[in-house]
């Protein structure tokens, strides 16, 4: 493949998170001035991507026929297929219809999150549908951050099918492999670990168990991880497209800071610690200080941008309830966590609780249940676990049934060719270390790290390995990356095969019972 060809898919990836932003942010901004979701935000959308796309493919000096094709018209295919395809399938999730359908619904129909609450929207509509039933989840649609509900809303507009704001999930894995598949390629000169590599990387098991729902964990994992790239990218640019990483990062920022209070919190940590190794590098005078006020001013902006336009649940939050991160913070906060944790998580750490996750049996315990985590050898698998790794919120082992060996293997790897990796690749192996040693922070801050789909980060872990074995100088190490990506994959597929046998059960029994009402 040739580097022009790489180039055109990364930036088909852009493309298609220009969009969902572009939609994002029309839609949000609107609400200032009391303008509600309107259909017409998703052909603006599209256009304003294809103007930026053709001007980026112009000042890298490849634009042409073959370029517009996979850059852009590709693009636009692959979200008209991903917007059809997902309106064929029935989310019948518990969140899902909880809260996430519920403020996709209200969005759609006019509400304005801005200046009114969803009940009273609600109670005074004449819709048909009834949203807010007077239940505890008028709290999470009020309050809880929304980017993915308002892309979903556009896109329920649009068609008139709320199923098909799903898209959004199909699009982000698509993204993620487009972005991490061809800036690898670049880097490497190969194509086969980088297309494995980036195989691994969306079909994690918290991407498999909710692509077909409206849950939003895996956004959480994908724009986070997208995030991180953005800034490999800014370390390793390409003369070009060095403009890329830029704008990757803007767009991921104003993402992640929207998609879940956890997201923002995790790409806040991260972003702190890449900027204080910025910093250090400038005071050594090691790194150019454009490139520290380029950074500087795009972090503050995309900030500024998400929280007070995109974000504006985050000031409302401050205002009414006195704390941004309202109510899982401020007063009359809610403990959503202590009550789903297994009977044997009480007056444990996190990082004891994290580890008993991790070298458990797969299983959806909680509080309530009185049962507790019933550990398990690495590389074992009991058949209960299959009925539990297709469930979109897997409390223990929630990485998938072999992630407990695999962890250990990736842990193994890291800490034995660190060494090697700091040698030959010492840029690398720098951030990469940040990653880790920042993911291992979190691991002690949160105390939710045990549950896989509120800290898919755990992952990097095992990504991370997959490099360090691939970049060895030794060629029997280096092969061994495959051998890796073989049982990762394994692992996943479990995961992705009984999610994907749930849905369609579900589906064909919903359907079943539909056809039988209109007989």
């Amino acid at each position: 493949m040739k580097e022009n060809t790489k180039r055109s898919f990364l930036l088909s990836g852009v493309f298609i998170i220009m969009f969902i932003v572009a939609t994002i942010f029309m839609a949000t901004f609107m609400f200032i001035f009391k303008i509600s979701i309107h259909k017409i935000y998703v052909f603006i959308s599209l256009l304003i991507s294809i103007i930026v796309t053709i001007f980026l493919l112009k000042k890298n000096k490849i634009l042409n026929v073959k370029s517009i094709i996979i850059s852009v018209i590709m693009p636009i295919l692959l979200i008209i297929l991903s917007i059809i395809l997902n309106g064929h399938v029935i989310d019948n999730s518990h969140d899902g219809n909880m809260y996430h359908k519920s403020t996709i619904g209200l969005l759609k129909n006019g509400w304005n999150p801005i200046y009114e609450k969803a009940e009273e929207f609600d109670n005074a509509s004449e819709m048909d549908q009834v949203y807010i039933d007077g239940t505890k989840n008028v709290n999470w649609v009020n309050h809880y951050a929304m980017a993915s509900h308002i892309y979903q809303a556009n896109i329920y507009a649009f068609t008139n099918n709320i199923e098909c704001g799903k898209s959004i999930n199909t699009l982000s894995i698509i993204i993620l492999f487009l972005i991490l598949f061809s800036f690898m390629a670049l880097k490497l000169n190969k194509l086969l670990f980088p297309f494995l590599f980036g195989i691994c990387a969306i079909t994690y098991s918290v991407v498999s168990a909710q692509f077909l729902t409206t849950y939003i964990d895996l956004l959480n994992y994908i724009y986070l991880t997208l995030l991180l790239i953005s800034l490999f990218m800014l370390e390793f640019p390409n003369s070009q497209n060095k403009h890329l990483g830029f704008i990757l990062y803007f767009l991921c920022l104003l993402m992640t800071i929207n998609i879940k209070f956890n997201t923002f919190a995790y790409a806040g940590i991260f972003c702190l610690v890449y900027y204080i190794y910025v910093i250090i590098r400038v005071r050594k005078k090691k790194l150019d200080s454009q490139y520290f006020k380029r950074f500087t001013g795009l972090s503050i902006v995309g900030v500024i941008v998400g929280v007070l336009v995109i974000g504006i649940i985050y000031p409302k939050n401050t205002i009414t309830n006195g704390h941004p991160f309202y109510p899982l913070f401020g007063e009359g906060k809610i403990d959503i966590i202590t009550k789903e944790q297994p009977a044997n998580f009480v007056n444990k750490s996190s990082i004891e609780k994290y580890f008993i996750s991790m070298f458990s049996q797969v299983e959806n315990i909680h509080d309530a249940s009185g049962k507790k985590a019933t550990l398990k050898i690495p590389f074992t698998i009991h058949q209960n676990e299959y009925e539990h790794i297709k469930t979109t919120d897997a409390r223990m082992s929630g990485n998938g049934v072999l992630f407990s060996g695999i962890f250990i293997i990736s842990l193994l790897i890291i800490v034995l060719l660190s060494r090697n990796i700091y040698k030959n690749h010492k840029e690398v192996f720098i951030m990469t270390t940040i990653i880790l040693a920042t993911t291992c922070l979190l691991i002690v801050l949160f105390s939710e790290s045990w549950w896989a789909r509120y800290f898919p980060v755990t992952y990097y872990f095992v990504l991370i390995s997959l490099l360090y074995l691939y970049l060895n100088k030794n060629v029997v190490i280096k092969r061994t990356s495959y051998l890796l990506i073989f049982i990762i994959l394994i692992n996943n597929f479990i995961t992705f095969k009984e999610s994907v046998k749930y849905s369609y059960d579900l589906n064909y029994n919903a359907n079943f019972e539909y056809q039988n009402m209109l007989q």
